[in-house]
């Protein structure tokens, strides 16, 4: 419900946060990159279009994909208010999305997933990210932002306690149980799994959002993530949306230890990635060689 101790923040950050943030934090991030201009945004699970809209500030035009038929209804209302005429949503069912997105993609497309990826379910993650990197042009930018880490110990986005996305569904009903009736959401998914059963409980436990682990991008890209990662978490940027945590310096530390080669960018609690189709073997050269130093000046600095 819009007015529960869930929703007031959610609208807030919907309505407000989320422009004000893609502006201050994450267009300098990716503009640091490529500049958008003379680019199209496709800007997958849009929402009411408060990150379209600050994209279509800095992007020739910008392309919004929603399922949520309120959303996309808000989403128009809000680019008029704004007097913007260079960014527009297109509503599909969850069986059409993938296809329709996929549909417009073109040379010079940036695919942004900004906090969406955390909500799809395993299936999705993979499927979506495996086409949408098989159809974009080589050079062009696939971008994941503000999606919680499966191996950060706090569970900040969801549930708001140690440890939540790490209960194995096995009883992960057993464990909602056994929690503070204030729990966030708790009361709600007791409900889904007492009326609808199982498997749509567990479903809802998705939907609100858990944490991603480096395995699907391997996977979705059958590349070395190395290769292909240039921008991440720990860019001053990024650093200053989400400032460090203890997750964060204690993730690094691990890094550093048990000498774990994927990019260093998943020791950051919150993910943040942009991801660079290869072009040609020395620009794999170079990226490389970027997330070789960066691995280097993080461990130096946040590792313990």
């Amino acid at each position: 419900m819009v007015n529960s101790p869930e929703g007031v923040p959610a609208v807030e950050d919907v309505v407000f946060r989320r422009h004000d943030n893609t502006v201050r934090y994450v267009i300098p991030w990716i503009e640091s990159i490529r500049p958008l201009k003379g680019s199209q945004v496709l800007d997958f699970g849009c929402g009411c279009g408060s990150s379209s809209l600050a994209f279509s500030r800095y992007a020739d035009r910008v392309a919004g994909f929603e399922i949520d038929t309120p959303s996309v209804a808000a989403f128009g209302e809000r680019m008029e208010v704004a007097g913007c005429e260079n960014a527009h949503v297109f509503e599909h069912s969850p069986e059409d999305i993938l296809d329709a997105a996929l549909d417009r993609l073109e040379p010079g497309t940036v695919v942004l997933f900004l906090a969406v990826v955390e909500h799809l379910t395993e299936h999705e993650r993979l499927e979506y990210l495996t086409r949408f990197w098989q159809e974009m042009a080589p050079g062009d930018l696939l971008v994941v932002a503000e999606t919680p880490n499966f191996y950060a110990y706090f569970d900040g986005h969801t549930f708001g306690v140690p440890f939540a996305q790490m209960v194995p569904d096995a009883y992960f009903e057993r464990w909602l149980e056994k929690q503070d009736p204030d729990l966030r959401f708790r009361n709600d998914l007791l409900r889904v799994f007492a009326e609808e059963g199982e498997s749509k409980g567990l479903e809802r436990r998705r939907r609100l959002g858990m944490g991603i682990s480096h395995h699907v991008f391997e996977l979705a890209f059958e590349s070395d993530l190395r290769d292909i990662v240039v921008a991440d978490g720990f860019c001053p940027d990024i650093v200053n949306w989400f400032p460090i945590s203890p997750d964060d310096t204690s993730l690094v530390s691990a890094f550093d230890q048990y000498e774990v080669t994927i990019p260093i960018g998943f020791a950051r609690s919150v993910l943040s990635f942009v991801f660079k189709k290869p072009e040609s073997s020395s620009g794999v050269k170079s990226v490389r060689d970027w997330n070789d130093k960066q691995r280097s000046r993080v461990i130096q600095k946040y590792g313990r």
